[in-house]
């Protein structure tokens, strides 16, 4: 059982002297556990699925695999366009992968089968987008700027991208310094800052404008999303700052900017998760639904396809 605090306020009694607060403690049943599955498929490493059970964690943090509740005993077969690649192995925290690597192949369909005892059956499937190509080049401009009272050099690098046309694509965009987090979801070793005014990473998160810094906003450590609402089927440059005293410091020559098409399943996922996480503890705000594309259970599976460019700071 969840407990939940309601507190009432009676607008109608605000004439009297004072104001009536009821408050009420009202039990929540959490339903039944489900099987919770959490995949990505893209196209530059053998994936992984993760199988859990919903419900609290054993550990508040730390977000190991011995934290997610342990599920039972599994079988998880994988199709590829309809086609059976056979069933993915299980480890000790019920972490599932093939038992020889195998990299998806964009514009394919898979689907998940899941099969548990005392479970019903548990699926999902997700089609990985097309690769699109992302080109970084240095303009040539460099621009000094103050941050925390001193000057910082930056290198104005130009972003471009080719939308296809006919239809919402979706987008990740990270920066990395080491070219092995290229692959996989890492997205903690950041090691560069990067700033940008334009408005596609101004989606009311992370760093706001800084005067100081010549209204540039710092792009997040993580995954920035948008999406091509404002170019379908164009070609999108975008202006980013790199600040190479910082770079050369410590050490980190190269820059690597990983573009992610991601499927409408995935990046829904990421938005209601990443809101979810912004509101979290804050009591005047609605409760955010994490997007879940799993039939039978919950959970996501995501699809996206990756392309990157690096570039040496050093020049």
């Amino acid at each position: 059982m969840k407990k939940h605090i309601l507190s009432l306020l009676l607008p109608g009694l605000m004439a009297c002297e004072g104001t009536f607060d009821q408050i009420k403690t009202v039990e929540i049943d959490a339903g039944p556990l489900q099987l919770v599955v959490l995949s990505n498929f893209e196209n530059i490493y053998s994936p992984k699925v993760r199988l859990s059970l919903s419900g609290d964690r054993p550990g508040n943090y730390g977000g190991s695999p011995s934290t997610y509740p342990k599920a039972p005993p599994a079988t998880i077969e994988v199709y590829e366009d309809g086609k059976s690649l056979g069933f993915m192995q299980a480890n000790d925290n019920s972490v599932f992968s093939f038992p020889a690597p195998y990299v998806p192949l964009p514009l394919k369909t898979y689907r998940l089968e899941v099969k548990a005892e005392g479970f019903g059956a548990v699926s999902a499937e997700g089609r990985i987008p097309e690769p699109v190509s992302i080109k970084a080049e240095f303009t040539g401009n460099y621009k000094v700027f103050k941050r925390w009272g001193s000057e910082v050099e930056t290198a104005e690098i130009k972003l471009t991208l080719q939308d296809p046309p006919g239809r919402s694509n979706f987008y990740g965009l990270i920066i990395h310094a080491l070219r092995e987090d290229i692959t996989g979801e890492n997205t903690a070793n950041f090691n560069h800052y990067v700033f940008s005014n334009d408005l596609l990473f101004d989606d009311g998160r992370g760093f706001g404008l800084d005067p100081d810094f010549n209204n540039q906003r710092q792009i997040s450590s993580r995954k920035n999303l948008f999406t091509d609402k404002t170019f379908e089927g164009q070609k999108r440059e975008i202006l980013v700052y790199v600040d190479t005293k910082y770079a050369r410091e410590y050490n980190h020559p190269y820059i690597y900017f990983k573009l992610q098409n991601i499927s409408e399943d995935g990046y829904k996922y990421q938005i209601t998760r990443q809101k979810a996480r912004e509101n979290d503890e804050n009591p005047f705000v609605q409760p955010i639904l994490i997007y879940n594309n799993i039939k039978g259970g919950l959970g996501i599976f995501s699809t996206f396809s990756v392309t990157y460019d690096s570039l040496d700071v050093n020049y």
